[in-house]
C-alpha cells in the first residue's frame, strides 16, 4: 500500500511538471507586463481549461485582415494621389492657355464669371452659369439656340459647381462652337451680300460694312468706333497671305469675336445712356431694345447744328429727329400735331429724357389704332378659338399686314424679335404679344431704312445737316406709299435743288447720275 501512494504522488508530481512545462512553453514569447500579471490568481493558469490557448488564433486572423486592408487603402491613396496630380498638370495647362489669350479677352472672361458668382465663392452653380455665360456676350437669338444654351450649361454643371477654367475652356469653347455652327449660313447670306465682284473675298471696308449690318440695330457712333477699331486689330490676323481680303472662313471667325464683343459693349453702352439720361424703368419701357439707335438718332441731329457740348432739341429739330425715325404724320404743322397728340405741344425744349416718353407715348397710339383692324385678323387665323396663333399662324398674319420677310436672312431676324417678345415658350402668341412682334418688327425695318441711308449718304460725301434737309425735302412731297414718291414728284424736286438740271428730262437726270434702273 505504502509503495503504491508513493508511485501515485510521484506520477502526479510529474503530470504537473508536464503541464507547466507545456504552458511555459506555449506562452514564451507572450510575456505579460507586470500590471497584467499581478492581476491574476497564480494558480489560475493550472486549470485544465486554459484560456491562453484558446485565444492564440483570433489574433492572429484579426493581424491578417489588418495587412489586406492596409494595401487596399495604400492603393486607394495611391490612385487618389495619381489623380490629384493629374488635376493639377490639366490646371496647369489650362491656365497657360489662359495665359496665353489677349489680355483683353482675359479681363472679360474673369469678369463675366466675377460678375454671375453671386456669393464671391469662386464657382458658379447651374443657375449662375447661363449668367456669366450671357455675361460674355453668348446670347442665343431664337429657340433652337437657347434650347442649345441650357443644355450644355446644365451638362456642364451636372457633376456640381463650375469652377472659372471649366467656365471657360469647357462652357464657353462648346457654345461658341455650337451658335457659329447654327449661324454660319446667316454670316454666308452676308457675306454674299458684300461680296460684289464675286471673287469669294471681301476687302476690310467690305467687312466692315456686312459686319454693320449684322449687328444692327443696336450700333451708335461710339459702338461703330470701337467696331473700327476690332476690324483694323483683328484683320491682319485672318486675311489670306499676300492679300488684303479675307475668304468666308476667315471671316466667319472674325464676325464671332467681334459679335460676341460687341454684346458686351452694347450692354456697357446701355447702361451709360441711362445712368447720363437719368431714365427711369418707365422711361425705357417698350423701348429699352431700340434704346442705343434712339439715342445715336437724337445725338445726331444735335450735332448736326455745329453747337458743341450737350443740348436739347427745339422744334425744328424734332422734325428733323421724327422724320428720320419714320413717325412724322403727312399733314400741314406735322410736328406740332405730333407733339400735341403725345401731349408735349406747349414744350420748347426737349431733352432725351423727354423724347424717349414722346417715343413710349407714339408707341401705345400706334399700338391702339392698330389694334382694331389687326384683330379681326387676329381672330380669322385662331381657327380654334383658343385665343392664340400658332407660330405657322403667326407668321401668316405678319404677311397679311404686308411686313412678312423678303428672304430667309429677314425671317431669321423676325425669329430673333419672336424670341424676345414671347421668350423661351416660343410655341404660341396672344394678341398683346403679337401686336408688340409687329411694332418691333416696324421699328426694326426703319432701323435698316435708316442705316442703308447713312450709308449711302456718306459713300455720296453728304454731312449729316445735308441728309437732314435732303430727308426733309424728300418728305414734303406727295408720298405714293410709307417712304415713296412717284418719279414726277422726284424730279421736281431734283431741280429744285439742282437748278442746272432744269433742261434734262427726268431720264436725262437719272443717267446723269449713272443710275441705270428705277421704278416709275
Amino acid at each position: 500500500g505504502g509503495l503504491q501512494r508513493r508511485a501515485a504522488s510521484e506520477n502526479c508530481t510529474l503530470g504537473e511538471q508536464a503541464q507547466k512545462a507545456s504552458l511555459s512553453a506555449r506562452t514564451k514569447g507572450h510575456q505579460k507586463t507586470p500590471s497584467q500579471n499581478t492581476s491574476r490568481d497564480a494558480g489560475e493558469f493550472s486549470q485544465p481549461t486554459l484560456p491562453v490557448v484558446s485565444n492564440d488564433l483570433p489574433p492572429k486572423q484579426g493581424h491578417g485582415r489588418s495587412k489586406s486592408e492596409g494595401k487596399r487603402r495604400i492603393a486607394s491613396l495611391t490612385k487618389h494621389r495619381r489623380g490629384k496630380q493629374r488635376l493639377q498638370r490639366l490646371q496647369r495647362i489650362r491656365r497657360a492657355e489662359f495665359e496665353s489669350l489677349p489680355r483683353d479677352q482675359q479681363q472679360a472672361l474673369r469678369l463675366a464669371f466675377t460678375s454671375a458668382d453671386a456669393n464671391n465663392g469662386g464657382s458658379l452653380d447651374v443657375l449662375e452659369l447661363p449668367v456669366a455665360c450671357k455675361a460674355l456676350g453668348l446670347l442665343p437669338r431664337n429657340k433652337s439656340e437657347n434650347a442649345i444654351f441650357k443644355s450644355i450649361c446644365e451638362e456642364v454643371a451636372l457633376l456640381g459647381d463650375v469652377d472659372f477654367y471649366i467656365f471657360w475652356s469647357e462652357a464657353v469653347p462648346r457654345i461658341r462652337s455650337e451658335f457659329g455652327s447654327m449661324r454660319s449660313q446667316r454670316f454666308w447670306q452676308r457675306f454674299v451680300e458684300f461680296d460684289c465682284d464675286g471673287s469669294g473675298y471681301l476687302s476690310k471696308h467690305e467687312v466692315l460694312q456686312a459686319i454693320e449690318r449684322l449687328l444692327m440695330p443696336r450700333l451708335d457712333h461710339e459702338l461703330l468706333d470701337a467696331l473700327r477699331a476690332g476690324v483694323e486689330a483683328l484683320f491682319p490676323s485672318v486675311r489670306g497671305l499676300g492679300k488684303g481680303e479675307i475668304d468666308f472662313e476667315h471671316f466667319e471667325k472674325l464676325v464671332v469675336q467681334l459679335e460676341e464683343r460687341h454684346q458686351r459693349m452694347a450692354a456697357d453702352r446701355e447702361l451709360w445712356i441711362i445712368t447720363s439720361e437719368n431714365l427711369s424703368t418707365e422711361d425705357i419701357s417698350n423701348c429699352r431694345h431700340e434704346l442705343i439707335s434712339l439715342h445715336s438718332s437724337y445725338m445726331g441731329v444735335a450735332a448736326a447744328s455745329g453747337e458743341t457740348g450737350y443740348q436739347t432739341l427745339n422744334s425744328q429739330q424734332m422734325e428733323h429727329l421724327l422724320s428720320e425715325l419714320g413717325l412724322l404724320p403727312r399733314c400741314d404743322d406735322a410736328v406740332g400735331v405730333f407733339l400735341k397728340e403725345c401731349g408735349c405741344g406747349d414744350i420748347e425744349s426737349f431733352s432725351f429724357k423727354t423724347f424717349m416718353r414722346i417715343i413710349r407715348s407714339r408707341r401705345l397710339r400706334e399700338k391702339h389704332s392698330a389694334s382694331e383692324d389687326m384683330g379681326v385678323l387676329f381672330a380669322k387665323l385662331d381657327r380654334d378659338s383658343s385665343g392664340e396663333l400658332s407660330l405657322e399662324e403667326t407668321f401668316e398674319l405678319i404677311e397679311k399686314l404686308g411686313l412678312g420677310p423678303a428672304s430667309r436672312d429677314e425671317r431669321d431676324e423676325f425669329e430673333k424679335l419672336l424670341f424676345e417678345v414671347i421668350g423661351e415658350s416660343c410655341l404660341s402668341i396672344t394678341f398683346d404679344r403679337f401686336q408688340e412682334l409687329a411694332l418691333r418688327i416696324l421699328e426694326h425695318s426703319r432701323s435698316i431704312r435708316r442705316w442703308e441711308e447713312m450709308r449711302t449718304a456718306s459713300e455720296l460725301g453728304f454731312e449729316r445737316v445735308e441728309l437732314l434737309e435732303l430727308r426733309a425735302a424728300f418728305s414734303s412731297l406727295d408720298s405714293t406709299g410709307p417712304g415713296m414718291v412717284d418719279a414726277q414728284r422726284l424730279h421736281e424736286l431734283v431741280i429744285r435743288q439742282c437748278p442746272a438740271l432744269s433742261n434734262l428730262t427726268w431720264k436725262g437726270c437719272l443717267k446723269k447720275a449713272g443710275v441705270t434702273s428705277y421704278v416709275e
